[in-house]
């Protein structure tokens, strides 16, 4: 039995909600439920959870709420058999920071991922935390 990793953000404004689902289908999300207001869907499989070195293939449900100033987004990664790292937590932060940035912009923004990309090849020597890497990786611009 795993821990569940939830990551929350939301964006305010006129913001679409197809523009959104349009953005998480890009990251893998399918199996789309709408229910009013609020839309599921997943991504990954427990056989991913076994098998798979991509922290984006783990079993994971997305909800997106529309709220009264904007869309809420909840991502709720299941880490069952998994040794998550702090790579693994920023690849799913910066998932929801390009979220945001697509969300008002209507582009993916490439230098979002550019620092991670480059970092990312440290965390096959290092297992440990790299705290002064990920705030890089994750400073706000």
């Amino acid at each position: 039995m795993g821990v569940k990793v939830v990551l929350k953000r939301t964006v305010t404004g006129a913001v679409s909600m197809e523009a959104a689902r349009t953005y998480w289908e890009g990251r893998g999300f399918d199996n789309w439920l709408p229910a009013g207001d609020v839309y599921t869907a997943t991504r990954g499989s427990s056989w991913a959870n076994f098998a798979s070195f991509d922290s984006c293939k783990l079993s994971a449900q997305l909800k997106l709420v529309r709220v009264e100033n904007g869309i809420e987004a909840e991502m709720e990664i299941s880490t069952s058999m998994q040794l998550v790292t702090i790579w693994n937590y920023a690849k799913w932060q910066l998932e929801l920071r390009e979220f945001e940035i697509y969300l008002r912009t209507g582009q993916l923004d490439p230098e979002t991922w550019r620092d991670y990309r480059r970092n990312q090849w440290r965390v096959y020597l290092d297992w440990r935390p790299a705290p002064a890497l990920l705030r890089e990786c994750l400073k706000r611009k």
